[in-house]
């Protein structure tokens, strides 16, 4: 694939609910919403809460559809295709965090990091081998047994920076990830999470409450009233 294919863009993106007609008063979250991201570039976005900026990242991974637009990612149209291939297209080249780490409590932190590597094909003995070297990367080698329960919340969401990273997709969709930590925690994962980013050449697309955390990013854009602003990253036509 050609290099000049190479980014995430979501292109006019319009997202309404209640518009099954069980709702009278549909509400429009997003309206016309452009976005690109190149490669390796951190952006961070910004709103109220309810600003539609959780939706907005479930539309870039194609978790959710909108009521109009389109997302590309590395060419693929994400919502041209059927959902057995946009799994695969997350698999490959996404990785996720949330505000909360949503690691699986039946599996240790070795077992979580190593499962975006299982679901790709991989053999265990190779999986676990790439998921404790990135365990080492956040400082966890010593906990790779231990199962969530065993860990504080700064571990675990280090463990779910791991399980994002480990199979070093192209970008990383980041939904405040540092919310449920404090506020020494939060920079030291914060740093964890830039650090990384930029030594496997990954983007990443952060949403967050916290301006200091925002203005880390290379590019600042805010969601408000359905509205993207900020240099959206799209060459005029």
């Amino acid at each position: 694939m050609s290099t000049d294919n190479l980014f995430l863009r979501a292109s006019n993106l319009t997202k309404r609910y209640g518009v099954d007609g069980q709702d009278q008063h549909p509400v429009t979250v997003l309206t016309d919403v452009s976005i690109q991201i190149d490669s390796g570039q951190t952006v961070a976005i910004t709103g109220a809460s309810g600003s539609g900026k959780s939706t907005l990242l479930h539309l870039l991974a194609g978790l959710d559809g909108p009521d109009a637009g389109s997302v590309i990612i590395d060419g693929l149209s994400m919502f041209d295709l059927d959902e057995a291939q946009r799994c695969l297209v997350r698999n490959q080249k996404l990785g996720f965090i949330y505000q909360s780490h949503h690691l699986l409590k039946e599996f240790n932190a070795l077992e979580n990091v190593a499962l975006p590597l299982r679901v790709a094909g991989l053999k265990i003995s190779q999986a676990q081998t790439a998921a404790y070297s990135m365990l080492t990367s956040v400082g966890l080698a010593d906990r790779a047994k231990h199962y969530p329960s065993q860990l504080s919340g700064g571990e675990r969401q280090r463990v779910a920076i791991a399980r994002a990273l480990v199979h070093l997709p192209r970008y990383v969709l980041a939904d405040e990830p540092t919310g449920n930590l404090d506020e020494v925690t939060a920079d030291e994962v914060s740093d964890l999470l830039f650090e990384l980013s930029n030594k496997h050449d990954i983007a990443l697309v952060l949403v967050t409450h916290n301006r200091d955390l925002a203005n880390r990013a290379s590019r600042q854009l805010t969601l408000s009233n359905g509205l993207l602003t900020g240099s959206n990253g799209l060459l005029s036509s």
